[in-house]
């Protein structure tokens, strides 16, 4: 059965056998057959009303329920055939079950549900007796009239265990059953605390709870520290902790707020007024407070303690005059006490890629979004036409409680994306016009501002120039633009929470939340210090890509290409900053580096446009300089990536002249190996040409190897071959194994494309060498190897040794973390769809269950969807999964395409997978004719062609003859359009 929609609130049911444990014991065997009928029963009437039992944990069921009037139905139904049922039939007296419900959101994942909620429904059932019905007030109010005959007695508030704030109850009866009455519930009103109460929900962080509740509870814990940046939910979570802990603290949880305080003094004293102690002649405060302790299990939780750090002396002496005092302590700064156990309160956890809107509650981000927003719009819920603002919303507020809270209290004007688009700045959206909110929390700049002004001279300028860094950043990097204070400040920041880290190359990396740089920024404006910080920053990234240049580090080796994605934003703002500073000449390494940022994240493609765009309006008057014609080479590269091949081919040769002023072989060479592939995609003619100006300015066998790739996309398959041997021979001796692998890989390509299957085996020893000896360590570069080893080595008939080689290659990817998610996605979907080239079918199915997952397109850039999805409708077909073939070949099928009927490489390869999801539709006589279509398309290229005959030798034999035969006459008589439009119609799109 299908999960409830989690992205509203669900009604909660928890049920529990009083004296079960006792029953278990003494009647093991009658208890056990009067089980199995106390679960059919509550099954049997949870279906029949439309709920779902989620799980049975001991003798205890958790159900759900779309609307709030069928778990009240689903309660009262129960109890009156437990009731009714001859419990003698099993030896034993009536079983008495208690049943909690409740009302609210809860997180989906796998099936089950979890969340505060959800902790809130078990707790209101553990409160309760066995017969008897408890409802919260949620519940009730959401279920309105009750009708005829029910009963509702209001039990009023009562601290539950586990809840930070008291919860409303009521009895939930029928008028005509004999029992109205049960003992005082099983609460926690007689632990003496004085924990503020809640009037909102608390959301998220079951992981923070359950660690935080594991540290309460053991003893060697005795002083827990919670830090965190302002607004993070530290009070919060403190709170909701130390309600947990009631049980585990029977002689008191106490609360001690210090936000208003401003001397050291102020911290005994305070201690001393919540637990009501007058302090005896000649006793000190921490003398008292810890005589009051002696023998006492209770806890103290002090919030705010960061602007009184200084106070942490006082807290050392109480936990060595006494070994009972436990402390729990919120701070933005860590207080450097022996024994001190941090906690680090991370903001809620953020949406990742894919967005989906069903899911999309499932994050700690958007359900706190949700919750506050739906407490002043109660109908508010995530719809197509605003999943994808909220998602944005929750990024740019880098996932912080408290502007998360703010924003959503503006549901009641704005829409989501109205409420996005005025985020940033001093922004009112970030404003809170609740009463009693404390100064410090009714912006989230004030809340930050807090933070800075508890900050020393030094440390508040380190922060302000620290917020130039785009992404993180080095310690290296640190002190080249703050200064070489700069590691003792940087640590200071991190200890405060105004940085967090990561490690990454076995070093830690430090970060900056978006709405605290976005703050810092703000001051370092007002502190006349940007221009020169930026200059700084600019001149560091600069430098370092001077020393990855072709004498320095560009190795390409796996380090190198992790640097250049955790370097990459960075690299943009300085690339940007040297343009507005009209530094560009001293800045054009950086420009190469954009590119090989593309080279890991393609999907940078179209962000990095306006910016070259921006850098491209300074050429006038700089024409024959380099940086000019390197920033038009990569524009090329990022439509290119973008797909926007005829946008590229037309900037084509603006980009070669810039090139061809400085006298730059390498510039042109490159200018014209874009070129080349923008048009391979778009105007065969132009590619011919393209493909020819780039032979001029060959210096290398890699550049030959590039070549040789051009030369068979352009159809000239003698050509092709002549350059691959060519690139092969002049790469042996080369020192550099990656050159010599991509070199052999380049020149596979081509070997298998234009069918020369035994011409390129002879190669594949050394690659296989190359990537498990060599590069073994280098997976980004060695993956490339295997793709054409793959089928060349499937099509000479070694089958088993390709099938080892596949398994091999789809585990270095799906190893590959560096990469972004729809780019890893990607290649796993390239390294399948190999399989298919050397004909091994059923491994691609195999592999791609494995690796993929059911659906992967979802992975994806809209841009690649039709494409991948066509290449994976060809594994399902094949699998004879008619449903996914479908599913997977819909996006391109809803496409336009325009055709070329003298030689469309990539049109074929799409109707060749139109072709195959017809024949496992079905539809023998047009998979015929799309085939024919795609053969012709496809005549310049011998290995393409023959995958489309191999599917009309399939068809042939599956058909009649003579239907075969006319289904090939109208083929041949069928355009590229004509046949895609055949596809579209048959497959009702």
């Amino acid at each position: 059965m299908a999960s409830l929609d989690a992205s509203s609130p669900l009604a909660l049911v928890f049920t529990d056998i009083e004296g079960s444990s006792v029953l278990w014991e003494e009647h093991q065997d009658d208890f056990l057959s009067a089980f199995e009928a106390h679960n059919a029963l509550l099954c049997d009437a949870c279906q029949s009303i439309g709920g779902q039992v989620i799980h049975q944990e001991g003798d205890a069921f958790f159900c759900v329920f779309a609307h709030p009037q069928a778990a009240l139905r689903f309660a009262l139904q129960s109890q009156e055939s437990l009731a009714s049922y001859d419990w003698s039939q099993h030896q034993l007296p009536d079983l008495r079950v208690r049943l909690g419900l409740h009302y609210g959101l809860a997180h989906e994942h796998g099936g089950n549900y979890f969340g505060s909620e959800v902790n809130r429904a078990s707790r209101i059932c553990a409160a309760g007796h066995g017969g008897q019905i408890l409802a919260s007030e949620e519940l009730l109010e959401a279920c309105g009239e009750l009708g005829d005959g029910v009963r509702v007695t209001d039990l009023s508030r009562h601290r539950l265990r586990g809840l930070s704030e008291p919860q409303h109850l009521f009895q939930v009866t029928r008028a005509h059953w004999p029992q109205q009455e049960w003992p005082l519930l099983r609460t926690l009103d007689d632990v003496p605390t004085n924990l503020p109460a809640q009037v909102t929900s608390f959301v998220g962080r079951e992981e923070d709870l359950e660690r935080l509740a594991a540290l309460l509870t053991d003893a060697d814990h005795r002083l827990i520290t919670l830090t965190g940046p302002g607004g993070s939910g530290k009070s919060r979570l403190a709170q909701q902790a130390a309600a947990h802990a009631l049980e585990r603290f029977p002689d008191g949880v106490f609360w001690i707020s210090l936000a208003e305080f401003t001397t050291v003094e102020a911290v005994p004293a305070a201690i001393m007024e919540a637990l009501r102690l007058q302090p005896q002649a000649g006793q000190s405060p921490a003398q008292a407070i810890a005589a009051h302790a002696h023998e006492r299990q209770l806890l103290l939780v002090l919030d705010n303690f960061e602007h009184l750090v200084e106070a942490a002396d006082f807290l050392a002496a109480l936990l060595r005059l006494s070994a009972e005092v436990r402390l729990l302590v919120t701070s933005r700064e860590v207080l450097h006490l022996r024994g001190e156990q941090l906690l680090h309160v991370l903001p809620l956890g953020l949406p990742e890629p894919p967005l989906n809107m069903q899911t999309l509650s499932q994050y700690d981000s958007v359900h706190l979004f949700l919750h506050r927003a739906r407490e002043v719009s109660e109908d508010f819920a995530i719809t197509a036409d605003n999943a994808a603002a909220i998602a944005e919303i929750c990024l740019r507020l880098d996932g912080i409680p408290l502007a998360l809270e703010l924003a959503a209290a503006w549901v009641r004007v704005y829409p989501p994306l109205r409420i996005l688009q005025r985020l940033g700045g001093r922004s009112q959206v970030l404003t809170s016009r609740v009463r009693g909110v404390a100064e410090r929390q009714r912006t989230v700049a004030d809340t930050i501002d807090w933070s800075y002004r508890l900050l020393s001279p030094e440390e508040q300028r380190t922060l302000r120039r620290l917020s130039v860094f785009q992404g993180g950043f080095f310690l290296e990097a640190a002190e080249a633009v703050c200064g070489p204070d700069a590691v003792e400040h940087v640590m200071t920041l991190y200890d405060k929470s105004l940085l967090y880290a990561k490690e990454a190359l076995g070093q830690q990396r430090f970060h900056m939340l978006e709405t605290i740089r976005e703050f810092a920024q703000e001051k370092l404006v007002e502190a006349g210090e940007a221009d020169e910080t930026r200059r700084s920053h600019w001149t560091y990234y600069a430098d370092w890509a001077e020393g990855c240049g072709p004498d320095g580090m560009r190795q390409r080796d796996g380090g190198y290409w992790t640097l250049v994605a955790l370097k990459a934003p960075n690299v943009e703002a300085a690339v940007r900053q040297a343009a507005r500073q009209g530094h560009m000449a001293e800045a054009e390494s950086l420009l190469a580096l954009l590119q090989d940022e593309l080279e890991v994240t393609p999907s940078a493609a179209e962000r990095l446009l306006p910016l070259l765009d921006e850098v491209l309006r300074q050429v006038p008057g700089h024409e024959g300089q380099r940086w000019p014609a390197i920033a038009a080479s990569v524009r090329l590269v990022c439509l290119y990536h973008g797909w926007r091949y005829e946008e590229g081919l037309s900037r084509a040769e603006e980009a070669f002249a810039l090139a061809d002023a400085t006298g730059d072989d390498r510039l042109r060479y490159a200018c014209a190996f874009w070129a080349s592939g923008l048009a391979t995609r778009v105007d065969r003619a132009a590619c011919l040409r393209w493909t020819r100006e780039l032979g001029r300015w060959v210096q290398t066998p890699h550049d030959r190897g590039n070549l040789a790739a051009r030369l068979w996309r352009a159809g000239d398959a003698q050509g092709a071959l002549a350059q691959a041997d060519r690139a092969v021979a002049e790469s042996r001796d080369a020192d550099d194994p990656r050159s010599r692998c991509f070199v052999i890989t380049q020149a596979l390509t081509v070997y298998l494309e234009v069918g020369e299957f035994r011409r390129g085996r002879r190669h594949v020893a050394e690659l296989v060498q190359l990537v498990k000896g060599p590069l073994s360590a280098d997976p980004a570069v060695a993956q490339y190897g295997w793709r054409t080893a793959i089928p060349l080595v499937a099509r000479c008939g070694d089958t088993a040794e390709a099938a080892r080689l596949a398994r091999d290659h789809m585990a270095v990817i799906a190893g590959l973390r560096t990469l972004e998610p729809g780019l890893r996605t990607s290649q796993l979907l390239t390294s399948v769809l190999v399989c298919t080239s050397g004909g091994l079918w059923n491994l691609a199915a195999e592999l791609a269950d494995q690796h993929l997952g059911p659906w992967p397109i979802a992975d994806l850039p809209d841009g690649l969807a039709p494409m991948a999805g066509a290449n994976m409708a060809r594994i399902y077909a094949r699998g004879g999964d008619r449903q996914q073939a479908m599913a997977a070949i819909a996006p391109l099928l809803q496409t336009q395409r325009q055709f070329d009927e003298e030689g469309d490489i990539e049109n074929g390869a799409w109707l060749y997978s139109v072709a195959e999801v017809l024949r496992v539709c079905g539809k023998l006589a047009e998979a015929v004719q799309v085939t024919l279509v795609a053969v012709r398309l496809q005549s310049l290229w011998p290995f393409r062609k023959l995958l489309c005959e191999e599917l009309l030798e399939l068809l042939a034999a599956e058909m009649p003859a003579d239907a075969f035969a006319r289904a090939k006459a109208e083929g041949e008589a069928m355009t590229g359009a004509q046949a895609f439009a055949l596809g579209r119609k048959t497959l009702g799109v």
